[in-house]
């Protein structure tokens, strides 16, 4: 299964120049799981990332793995990053900082002012409400 590399992390690789790129790194589970457990994650990354600087011969600057996930972020120089695309281990990869912005647009825009008159409360207000007439119950010790 061939990996699967984001649009967007390409074309941060292709401008980064020899600055850092932060790439997030599935890695492929063992036999028909969906995801790694915790212990074989932390393994498996820092077998990954030891092989991939080897490899490169440059270090990631920085890494986290995410061990319930399955998979890690790190933060390389472009050439370590596309060392790390060619490991066997590796799913998927994708960048870590997307363009855009994760602001949502309002829908109905208008202006509010202090001026409008306060909505009413529905139901009584708390010194209006009754209260309670039953009388408290006692405890009673239970003999052991």
């Amino acid at each position: 299964m061939a990996v699967k590399v984001d649009k967007e992390l390409m074309n941060q690789l292709a401008a980064a120049d020899d600055g850092t790129v932060e790439a997030v790194v599935k890695l492929k589970p063992a036999g028909t799981q969906i995801v790694s457990p915790p212990e074989r994650t932390e393994k498996l990354t820092k077998r990954v990332l030891d092989r991939t600087s080897k490899k490169s011969g440059q270090e990631p600057q920085r890494y986290n793995v995410f061990r319930n996930l399955g998979s890690f972020v790190v933060a390389a120089k472009p050439g370590f990053i596309r060392e790390l695309i060619s490991q066997p281990e590796v799913s998927a990869v994708i960048a870590n900082q997307q363009q855009g912005s994760a602001f949502i647009a309002p829908v109905k825009k208008r202006v509010v002012s202090s001026s409008q008159p306060k909505r009413q409360q529905s139901g009584p207000s708390k010194s209006a409400r009754k209260k309670s007439t039953k009388k408290p119950t006692k405890s009673r010790k239970r003999s052991d």
